[in-house]
């Protein structure tokens, strides 16, 4: 795989990011939870999964809502690049947003850009990066469309989640599929979400 195929992808999906909504707030959302219900939520389907063990390699940082395009810019290439230049690590697969808190009273996330790698031996050198490893329990959605509507299918996750009695401590990962540049039509653009229950 080019290491530098998916960079395009992350920087193009950052518009997705202001769409997701707080992950405890449901005084904020109760009126977009409302529309989404008379407009079908079950066109969203929630796929309870194991997920397999991966290693992603991360930057995280406290980012203001305004400053979440210029991150994703800075960082994710470089990660590509660091991992380009490795002798151990490999990507393995297309690059993620993973989002640890989401404040909307003052407008700020606690995220990171992430790359799924695999490595030959232990990886000990990472720079300014972190090694976040995912494994076990998860909720997924395999969201078709533009990246304009993906706030409706992280409503759908978390009211499924509140329904069926599952913590609402989650970190949220969006994974972008598809690369814009290669395929015009949103329609065909796949976004996997996946929230991750947190003790």
């Amino acid at each position: 795989m080019n290491a530098l195929k998916f960079i395009g992808i992350a920087i193009v999906a950052v518009i997705s990011v202001p769409a997701i909504l707080s992950f405890s707030d449901y005084n904020f959302k109760e009126t977009n939870v409302n529309l989404l219900k008379a407009a079908g939520q079950s066109k969203y389907k929630v796929e309870e999964i194991d997920y397999p063990a991966q290693k992603f390699l991360t930057y995280r940082e406290e980012v203001p809502f305004d400053g979440m395009q210029s991150f994703y810019s800075k960082h994710l290439g470089a990660i590509y690049q660091f991992i380009g230049k490795s002798e151990k690590m490999q990507p393995a697969g297309q690059p993620c947003g993973i989002y640890y808190t989401w404040n909307e009273s003052e407008r700020t996330t606690d995220m990171a850009g992430a790359v799924p790698f695999t490595a030959k031996g232990e990886v000990t050198e990472t720079g300014d990066y972190t090694v976040e490893e995912f494994s076990g329990e998860a909720y997924k959605i395999a969201y078709r469309g533009s990246y304009d509507n993906l706030g409706e299918a992280h409503i759908a996750m978390e009211e499924y989640l509140k329904s069926n009695d599952i913590s609402l401590n989650n970190v949220a990962m969006e994974q972008y599929i598809t690369d814009p540049s290669t395929q015009p039509d949103t329609a065909k653009w796949l976004t996997n979400i996946y929230y991750f229950p947190q003790d």
